[in-house]
Formats: structure tokens, C-alpha cells, sequence
């Protein structure tokens, strides 16, 4: 854990990801696949084992605002061949 990350912050990351996956009724193994990580890497994040980078709490938060701009982003990578 970094020294800046406390274990409260950490366990309120780890409950906000758990939190928008339900809310957006999708499996654990459907989120991390369009996520493009491991479900063991997404099973850490919600047991707050471990922490996203936060390049990933960036797109998560736009997953969870911004849907529109969630699916423009998909568009462009697909466009891109950068797509999993």
C-alpha cells in the first residue's frame, strides 16, 4: 500500500468498484473482461487486497458517469484495433 493510500480509502475503492459492477448487473468475469484485466486482478480491487492505477479509476469513473462518453471511447478503440 502506498503511504499516501489508507486502509479506509482503500476499502471505500474497493466498495465503490464492487458497488458500480452490481449496479450495472454484469458478472464478475463480463466487467473484467471489458475492463481488460484479470478477474483475479478485479477480485483484489473488491476484496481491497489491492488498488487500481489510477489511469483504470479514471476510466472507471467514466464508466460510471459518462456512458455515452464510455461508448465513444469504445468506438474509437475499436476503430483503433485496440479493442479486447
Amino acid at each position: 500500500m502506498d503511504k499516501g493510500t489508507t486502509f479506509a480509502s482503500k476499502v471505500r475503492e474497493a466498495r465503490e468498484i464492487y458497488t458500480l459492477r452490481q449496479k450495472e448487473r454484469v458478472f464478475k468475469t463480463t466487467f473484467a473482461a471489458a475492463m481488460g484485466i484479470p478477474i483475479d486482478t478485479l477480485t483484489d480491487w473488491e476484496a481491497g487486497r489491492a488498488v487500481p492505477p489510477p489511469w483504470r479509476q479514471t476510466l472507471l469513473i467514466i464508466k460510471a458517469t459518462r456512458p455515452d462518453l464510455s461508448e465513444q471511447i469504445a468506438e474509437v478503440a475499436k476503430e483503433w484495433g485496440i479493442e479486447k
